[in-house]
């Protein structure tokens, strides 16, 4: 192993803290009862059950009380610094775990110590381990223990990675198929076989003619049209594919029988398909290649079956002798996929110009939403009733949903939904639809009036456009005029919404003229009846006398008849 990368792990330990509350020895004494305890640290790094040491440490003597402080400047004793780096010249222990373990002295005089507390700590032994402010308890049960808090780091050293740290890094570029490093970090040793600086060429074996080649080293693979151990005799002619069929699941291949076989009887020939999944890319999906059962000299064509719809397979047709095999022309095909499922109508809305239709289609047979057309088939039932199907109009939709606007208000339609994918089309069932429209016309049957009121009554529309008739309103609109002209009535009094068939105006001026209308209106619009006219009662005309005769005590008078009150 190069000497340069024979540390496999280092294991960094940085001395924060240490507490000793009331300065107490492990018995319970205390250190000194004058001065402050002397603590002198017996570091050791090892494994727990092999008793494997990878370093111990002796410290210098720290003088304090119930603290002492570590900083990146501590020096802990010569040439030692603070932290501590420890190097592992082996692989990170498998089934034991790392001990980092301390003993407390209390450095009395004359080379006299006294334990102070013993602490402990124990960690699995991989890699990647980072504990910055680790606080270990000691093992002292007569006085409150000491703690002592430390970061502890396990790492892999330079070359080596993996949990244990045994995995040597090879060089850049190493191809570790065909060469390895083991326990030699950045080298690449080539497997049998395999030769170059990153092992990544293969050498053919000793006796492989000119017509061979080598992949996994050491061997011999034939190209086309030769055949041997050696590659050195000559393979059956190259094979031509005729014809391919393809369906949703099955793929028939036609090929042009051969008529010579490198020199071997005709009877030694025989057949096979190759073929494999090719993705979107163009690229061999892994572990979908295929070579079918023998097929005899004299037959020329195969199915290969079962197989993914709308998948591209490459295709290809093999001739075999007792020496070698020759292969036709790679040809790349797509499976089709199936016939689309039946639309089906799930919901359909009106109103006086439109129909909203919205459908359903469960399969496209496989095709994506670019592969399949769709379209929205209507016309007129009195179109289809003189001219048959011929005078529909078809619309490309996308989506599941449609208007079908600039209909005629209150007309019957019928319609349907086509889906088309490159193999198949299939439509939906007719259904029958009727746009809606406004009421039909309200008729003022009768007129009558007091001197300040006016009532009128009308016949209900005859339909309300397709709508229920629970959806029709009615409005009385009315003007003081006495024109019998047509008016837009932009000044009109209009009343509350109406749901009975008469209505009373009332606080109306004495003998005035009015015109009425009767509004019906439902979602799809408003149809009028025509105007009316009524006046309200008002006072007699005026009197107009004939003539007055006077005698001596009386007067005689006479007056024209009144002929309007």
């Amino acid at each position: 192993v190069n000497s340069q990368f024979t540390n496999h792990a280092k294991v960094t330990i940085n001395l924060k803290q240490y507490y000793n509350p009331n300065e107490k020895l492990y018995d319970g004494k205390k250190c000194d009862v004058f001065t402050a305890c002397d603590y002198v640290f017996n570091i050791t790094v090892g494994t727990s059950r092999q008793n494997n040491s990878y370093y111990s440490l002796i410290t210098n003597t720290f003088e304090n009380g119930d603290y002492v402080y570590f900083s990146s400047e501590t020096i802990l004793a010569p040439n030692v610094g603070n932290p501590i780096t420890i190097f592992i010249p082996t692989a990170l222990p498998t089934s034991d775990v790392l001990q980092f373990a301390v003993i407390v002295k209390d450095n009395e005089f004359n080379t006299k110590y006294e334990t102070v507390d013993y602490l402990r700590y124990y960690h699995t032994a991989i890699s990647g381990i980072l504990l910055d402010n680790l606080e270990i308890t000691g093992l002292r049960t007569i006085a409150p223990p000491s703690k002592l808090t430390i970061g502890f780091k396990v790492d892999c050293e330079i070359g080596w990675n993996g949990p244990k740290c045994d995995n040597a890094i090879c060089s850049s570029g190493c191809d570790t198929r065909h060469g390895s490093c083991y326990n030699s970090p950045y080298t690449c040793r080539c497997n049998s076989g395999w030769t170059g600086k990153n092992c990544d060429t293969c050498f053919k074996s000793s006796q492989c003619s000119v017509n061979g080649y080598c992949v996994t080293g050491n061997d011999c693979h034939c190209r086309t049209g030769w055949g041997g151990p050696n590659c050195d005799q000559a393979a059956p002619d190259k094979p031509q594919i005729q014809k391919i069929i393809v369906n949703a699941t099955q793929i028939e291949i036609v090929w042009d029988r051969l008529q010579s076989n490198g020199g071997h009887p005709l009877d030694t020939l025989y057949y096979q398909l190759d073929y494999y999944q090719v993705s979107s890319f163009g690229s061999p999906v892994p572990n979908t290649r295929h070579l079918s059962g023998n097929f005899s000299y004299d037959i020329n064509q195969a199915i290969i079956s079962p197989l993914l719809p709308l998948t591209y397979y490459s295709v290809s047709i093999v001739a075999f002798n007792t020496v070698g095999k020759n292969g036709s022309s790679w040809r790349r095909v797509k499976t089709i996929g199936y016939p689309p499922h039946r639309p089906v109508i799930i919901k359909v809305g009106t109103t006086i110009s439109a129909i909203d239709i919205e459908w359903n289609i469960t399969s496209t047979g496989g095709y994506n939403s670019s592969e399949i057309q769709l379209y929205v088939e209507f016309q007129k039932w009195s179109d289809y009733l003189h001219n048959g199907s011929n005078g529909f109009i078809k619309i490309l939709v996308l989506g599941n949903h449609h208007r079908i606007s600039n209909l005629e208000s209150n007309t019957d339609y019928r319609l349907r939904i086509i889906v088309k994918n490159p193999i198949a089309t299939r439509s939906s069932i007719w259904i029958n639809e009727t746009t809606t429209g406004v009421p039909g016309l309200p008729v003022i049957s009768s007129l009558s009036s007091t001197s300040t009121t006016i009532t009128v009554r009308w016949f209900p529309s005859p339909s309300n456009g397709g709508y229920p008739m629970s959806n029709l309103s009615y409005y009385v609109e009315y003007m003081q005029s006495d024109s019998y002209q047509e008016y837009d009535c932009p000044g009109c009094i209009i009343s509350s919404a109406i749901n009975h068939l008469f209505y009373v105006m009332d606080n109306l001026p004495i003998g005035k003229p009015y015109l009425i209308r009767i509004k019906a209106t439902n979602p799809g619009g408003t149809s009028y009846s025509g105007w009316r006219r009524m006046d309200t009662k008002g006072y007699p005309r005026n009197v107009k006398f004939d003539q007055i005769i006077r005698n001596a005590t009386s007067l005689n008078v006479t007056w024209f008849a009144i002929t309007d009150n």
